[in-house]
Formats: structure tokens, C-alpha cells, sequence
């Protein structure tokens, strides 16, 4: 989703303008993922208008859209631009990317399109936005392609050892420009209902979110609370463990840096505001990498199936 913030300013009791004039501030959201299929990118524009309230501009596309934009990414090497990959403008709508209901008018859903599979994503390179919104005005930001970070705990043969009151310990190569990481689970499940209707779910759980530690340790007991806390006993027979799709996030320097900026002014000796990160020439936004390293259908080990089965939080859900 776009950084957007459209608001009213009204005047003060002594009829004093704060906004005299309309102002309007672009905003673009990037993300360069290998891990996908396409790369979307949205670029919207902000309104802060004294005679319209931010929630009528916000429903109207001509405001949030600029009507001509060109969105490209030059791959640089050695200070030469080798490609350039114009992007198309697409309604998400269409892509089964439908906007969520919410303040901001959700047709269209304009976003700008590139084939992955049409690209050069190396971590060597530099990438630079050009995000054309006027005959004159070029925004522009650039970053760097994310490199693998490979799983050394737990490997690739290995099963998952995630028991009741031990420490799970993770590890994992640096990927090449990654500042940040997090580890997700997706736990694919299968429960057959009480009239026999069989019914395929993917829970996801997040027990590390961001870190730039390499290798890191996390409560077992977690993954069997987090599965109590989701899944109902309520006309269910049985539940069978399909496998584990064990994932590693890594994001680039600019994420960091977002982090980074909104702790600087949170301490007890800050002044309470909260400042704007943007790595863009102009405007709003952000336009960085993400990496996603993945070992797929991991298992769980003998004893930590028999602690899904009959162990004390989880016996419940009719594991077999």
C-alpha cells in the first residue's frame, strides 16, 4: 500500500489560513522482489487542499492518480546504464490485487507492472526509479537487488525439531545488500469436519520479524500456543500436518533505515514527533529490495509430531 496521507487543514477562529494554496506531494511505493512473479509498483499523489476535506479528495481517482505517469527501472553497472524496463500501467483490480475498502476511492487500483522474468534482479547492479509525472519532473531513488540468504539451521534435509519448552535455533548466510531479516512458517493443514467435508488451510506464523542478527533462537513453545490460539476443536475429527513451508525475509538498507528514523525521536529524551523517511528525489515513499529464501515441505520430527498429537496444548486439536 501507498504512504498516503490526505487531510483538511481548517482555519482558526480568527479566520487565519494555514494552507493558502493546494499542495500536492507524490508518493510511491517500490519494492523490487525476486520472489514474484511481477513487480507492482503504486505512485499516487497527496492532496492538502483548504477548500476540499481529505476524505472527498480521497475518493476521487483524478486526485490520487496522476493521469500520464511513467514509471521505469534503469539497471546500472560500472556507472553504465545497461537496461531499462519500462513498467505498464494495469487496475490491480484486474491482477487480483482489488484495492481494500477503506477512505480511498478503490476503483481504479492503478498500479505499475513489470515481468520478473523480463529482468536482471543482481545484487551487483544498482536499480534507479524514474517515476515521470510531468513534462519536466522526474522523481528518482535507487537501490540494490537482494541476494540469497541460505538456511544452515535447519538445512535442507533436515526435519523440525520444534519441542515443547526447548530452544529452536535458526541460522542463516547473509544475502548480499540484506539489512534486516524475519522467519515465517507457512503450516499447511488439512481438518476433515465432523460430516466428513475435508477443508485445506495455510497458517502462517511470524516468530521473528526483524533482525540483523545471523543466527538466532526462539521458544518451541510458541509454535504449539500459536496453533491453539488458531485453530477451533468446534465439529472437526481429525487434523493431518501436510509440511511446513519454512521461509527466510530479507529487506534492503532502506527498510533499516525507516526502522532506524522512527526510533530516533521515540526515546524519553526525544520531542515525541516522528519524522519521515523517504529515499526519494521528491515526494513520499520508499523504493527498496526484498528477498525471499525458502525451504519447502519441512516435517516435523518424530517427537515434536507425538508433541502436536498428545502434548498438553495442542492434544485437543485431533492431530494424527
Amino acid at each position: 500500500m501507498a504512504l498516503v496521507v490526505l487531510a483538511s487543514i481548517s482555519s482558526c477562529s480568527n479566520d487565519f489560513d494555514l494552507v493558502e494554496s493546494k499542495i500536492e506531494v507524490p508518493v510511491v511505493y517500490a519494492i523490487l522482489n525476486q520472489a514474484d512473479t511481477a513487480q507492482y509498483f503504486r505512485v499516487e499523489r497527496a492532496f492538502v487542499d483548504p477548500n476540499v476535506s481529505g476524505f472527498v479528495l480521497a475518493q476521487r481517482p483524478d486526485s490520487l492518480y496522476y493521469a500520464n505517469a511513467q514509471v521505469s527501472v534503469s539497471q546500472i553497472r560500472n556507472g553504465n546504464v545497461i537496461a531499462t524496463y519500462q513498467f505498464q500501467e494495469v487496475d490491480g483490480a484486474n491482477e487480483g490485487y482489488p484495492r481494500q475498502d477503506g477512505i480511498f476511492a478503490t476503483v481504479p487500483n492503478k498500479l505499475y507492472k513489470f515481468r520478473t522474468s523480463q529482468m536482471n534482479l543482481n545484487p551487483t547492479d544498482l536499480y534507479r526509479l524514474n517515476v515521470r509525472i510531468g513534462e519536466d519532473k522526474v522523481i528518482t531513488a535507487e537501490t540494490r537487488a537482494l541476494g540469497n540468504s541460505n538456511s544452515s539451521r535447519p538445512n535442507a534435509s533436515g526435519s523440525l525439531d520444534l519441542i515443547e519448552g526447548n530452544v529452536f535455533r535458526l541460522s542463516w548466510s547473509a544475502g548480499a545488500n540484506a539489512a534486516l531479516y524475519g522467519v515465517s512458517f507457512d503450516i499447511k493443514i488439512s481438518e476433515v469436519t465432523t460430516n466428513g467435508q475435508v477443508i485445506n488451510k495455510t497458517l502462517t506464523w511470524r516468530p521473528l520479524t526483524s533482525t540483523d542478527k545471523l543466527a538466532n533462537e526462539i521458544d518451541g513453545t510458541q509454535f504449539y500456543t500459536f496453533l491453539a490460539a488458531n485453530l477451533s476443536t468446534d465439529n472437526i475429527s481429525a487434523r493431518f500436518l501436510n509440511g511446513i513451508d519454512y521461509k527466510i525475509t530479507a529487506v534492503g538498507q532502506e527498510f533499516a533505515q525507516v526502522a532506524t528514523v522512527a526510533q530516533a525521536n521515540l526515546g524519553i529524551t526525544s520531542s515525541g514527533e516522528v519524522p519521515t523517511y523517504t529515499n526519494l528525489s521528491e515526494g513520499r515513499g520508499i523504493f527498496t529490495s526484498r528477498q525471499v529464501s525458502q525451504l519447502l515441505d519441512k516435517q516435523l520430527t518424530p517427537r515434536a509430531l507425538d508433541s502436536l498429537r498428545n502434548g498438553r496444548i495442542t492434544r485437543a486439536l485431533r492431530f494424527q
